[in-house]
This record gives C-alpha cells, sequence and structure tokens, in this order.
C-alpha cells in the first residue's frame, strides 16, 4: 500500500488539530514520503506509533548527529523544512493495522475490488487472515 492512502485513512480518523496538521504536510508531500516497514538504518524518519509522532533527525552540518523529537510543532518546523528544501523523508507507521475492525478491512477489500487496485487488496488480505 503506498503512503498517500495509508495517509489519507490516518488523517480520517485522527483527532488531534496537531497531528491532524503533521499528517496533511505529509500527504500534501507524499511524492517526497516513502514508507518503510521498520524503523531501522532510516533518517530522516518520522514515525506515528501509539498515536504519537517522533521524528529522528540527523543534522549533516553538526557532524550528522542525530536529534529526536516528539513535539508536534517541533516535527512540523522541520517537516517544513525539508520539503522546502525538497528533501525525502521515510515514514514508518504502525497505527493503520491496529485501528481498522474486520468489517472496516473487508470494505477496504471491496474498494480495492471495485477500484482494481492490486496492492491495496493483498495488503488488505493479509490483514484480514490475520
Amino acid at each position: 500500500m503506498d503512503a498517500e492512502n495509508i495517509l489519507r485513512n490516518l488523517i480520517k480518523q485522527e483527532e488531534s488539530k496537531d497531528k491532524k496538521y503533521i499528517l496533511f504536510m505529509l500527504l500534501k508531500f507524499f511524492e517526497l514520503v516513502k514508507l518503510v516497514e521498520n524503523k531501522q538504518d532510516y533518517l530522516p524518519l518520522i514515525a506515528y506509533q501509539n498515536g504519537h509522532f517522533m521524528l529522528i533527525y540527523n543534522d549533516p552540518s553538526a557532524d550528522n548527529m542525530e536529534y529526536i523529537f516528539t513535539d508536534n510543532e517541533e516535527i512540523l518546523i522541520i517537516l517544513q523544512k525539508l520539503f522546502y528544501e525538497n528533501k525525502s523523508i521515510y515514514f514508518y507507521c504502525d497505527e493503520l493495522d491496529n485501528r481498522l475492525s474486520p468489517e472496516e478491512i473487508l470494505q477496504k477489500i471491496n474498494e480495492a475490488v471495485k477500484n482494481n487496485d492490486k496492492e491495496s487488496f493483498d495488503y488488505y488480505a493479509s490483514k484480514f487472515k490475520e
């Protein structure tokens, strides 16, 4: 499944304005967002876990020192900087799988069939089996 679809689903489900804005920014620049299945060895990385954001950023001007940000306002500032410079960011999310009920998964499978989207169909079909 691609980052754009995951971000759209998360925006629909999120209630916090700050978090929704971060997700919207990631969606707006989704061509620069690369979805990853694990958090190891990917920088800069924004992770969305247990309803919270964490940004791991390495600063090339400071000997590639790594910084971890959890404040949503700080994350927004860094995202704006990265996207303004046309730089990519990796995105890890474990929330989508946990938030969908079996009925919602079945609905996603039906939408994928309707849209002839094999990638989404395979993704949600595998989640339905679990």
